[in-house]
């Protein structure tokens, strides 16, 4: 009996929920990013999930890569590099995404658009197609995943296109429609909070500070002077003086009220020096769309 891909009330707000703590993670890119996966893959029943925000060309024969997170139960450690080497052979070859995966590049023009663009693999691909193809035979078997989710959704307010794919380990059920249509309504609900409530790695936010300059900075946010911080963490009040001096610089703010601000009104403001073309909080962890 095919199950119908109407979502239930439990499904909405399951999904509002893992939204609701998302936007609780705002300010660290990379805690918000690797628990946005972790219960996609959950409301999805599958074991991998990709992350990222990426510039498509309205032509969609070209994508920048904005950000990008992965995370998910591989296997072992083989099994997720093979899925990282699709990557890495793209590049080797010197080739864009867009080209690399032209129906993942049609598929997110129709973002571009306002259109519905969430697939299974089953839409993108005929079994023939797929167990027939390089993607599949190449990079996807060897590490234990198979079908697939793949969802984008525009962000009109920076003008890029967000990107959610749960992937499937071959030994579970394939991803069904009604999972679909929750990481469609997921998707749609987190895009317009990329980079506008939800930090990115392009902004300013807790990544790169060291366990204790987030253990300063929640003293400052928490109305303690700098006597009162050294006593909390055992430190001389020199060192919590230049972990200050650090977070000012940081987060770009002269003084303890704008920083306090910037945490306020939860309003992500851009880091002046270009960020890399992706990263990931596990490294080398993986995954991959079709």
């Amino acid at each position: 009996m095919i199950k119908s891909k109407q979502l239930r009330l439990g499904d909405i707000e399951s999904v509002f929920q893992l939204v609701g703590e998302c936007r609780e993670l705002w300010a660290d890119a990379d805690a918000w990013q690797i628990h946005l996966l972790q219960g996609a893959c959950r409301l999805t029943g599958t074991a991998v999930g990709h992350y990222n925000e990426q510039r498509l060309a309205p032509d969609l024969q070209s994508t920048e890569i904005l950000d990008e997170s992965f995370c998910g139960g591989w296997r072992d450690a083989a099994a997720r590099d093979c899925m990282f080497r699709m990557y890495d052979d793209a590049r080797a070859r010197n080739v864009n995404r867009a080209a690399f995966f032209p129906r993942c590049a049609q598929l997110a023009g129709q973002a571009l658009l306002g259109q519905d663009a969430t697939a299974l693999r089953q839409q993108m691909r005929t079994d023939r197609d797929w167990y027939r193809s390089d993607i599949f035979n190449e990079y996807r078997r060897p590490a234990y995943v198979d079908g697939f989710i793949l969802s984008f959704s525009m962000n009109s307010m920076t003008g890029s296109v967000v990107m959610v794919t749960t992937n499937q380990d071959v030994s579970d059920p394939q991803p069904t429609p009604h999972a679909a249509e929750t990481l469609s309504l997921l998707t749609r609900q987190i895009a317009p909070l990329v980079g506008t409530v939800l930090t990115t790695r392009r902004q300013h936010g807790l990544r790169g500070l060291s366990p204790r300059q987030r253990q300063t900075l929640d003293r400052l946010l928490a109305g303690d002077s700098e006597k009162e911080i050294a006593s909390r963490l055992a430190l001389s009040r020199t060192t919590v003086h230049e972990y200050i001096g650090a977070l000012y610089r940081h987060f770009d703010v002269t003084t303890r009220g704008e920083l306090m601000a910037y945490f306020l009104r939860r309003r992500p403001s851009p880091i002046a020096s270009p960020a890399p073309e992706s990263g990931c909080s596990d490294k080398r962890c993986a995954s991959a769309s079709a």
